[in-house]
């Protein structure tokens, strides 16, 4: 659902190369991604870990991973998927649970057109973002197993400026549309949270 008339005229309006032409099956340039999400999407360049019962490193079952062409596409789309932008529009097109590949790719930007000055400061945020994902570990105890989900939402104020960064190449309305989708996130979160509260 669209948060307002702002919103649903930029997602209704979205132009661009698709994702689907980024990705390269044999690169070694991966994101992996939790295939659910509630207020957050969790999205980085290595697998969030997790422990057994006699806490050695085990591998996740809810992990799937999607190959880019470069490691500078990487970089960016780490960025893009873990953003409000990104966020606003799996409210809008997903189940508002499963996280999948194809969603990535059904989203459009303009790469091509993307400034030398825009993207040397997107690679700087990528690398912020990712010496900070650590930071944000979160864990939950499943049949005894300690399963652990980067919290990406925390590092919202370095992707916030890179989705304003992405907004330019998207819409006119770089500013409006970027409040409008702040709302929706906003608004989501707190119902989901007050709904919890009440279980």
């Amino acid at each position: 659902m669209f948060n307002d008339a702002v919103e649903a005229e930029f997602f209704e309006n979205l132009d661009g190369e698709s994702i689907a032409e980024k990705i390269s099956k044999r690169s070694i340039h991966r994101l992996y991604f939790k295939q659910n999400a509630y207020n957050w999407i969790c999205v980085s360049t290595n697998p969030p870990p997790s422990f057994d019962l006699h806490d050695r490193r085990i591998p996740q079952t809810q992990i799937a991973d999607i190959a880019l062409s470069t490691e500078e596409i990487m970089r960016i789309m780490l960025l893009l998927l873990s953003g409000r932008l990104f966020f606003a529009y799996w409210l809008v097109y997903a189940d508002e649970f499963h996280v999948t590949k194809e969603t990535f790719e059904s989203f459009p930007f303009p790469f091509s057109i993307l400034d030398a000055l825009d993207q040397q400061r997107l690679i700087e945020l990528s690398s912020s973002f990712e010496e900070r994902l650590p930071e944000t570990i979160q864990y939950k105890l499943n049949a005894g197993k300690r399963v652990g989900t980067y919290n990406t939402a925390k590092l919202w104020h370095l992707t916030d400026q890179s989705d304003e960064i992405f907004l330019k190449y998207l819409t006119n309305d770089p500013k409006r549309v970027f409040e409008s989708i702040q709302r929706h996130v906003a608004e989501t979160i707190k119902t989901v949270t007050d709904n919890s509260s009440e279980d």
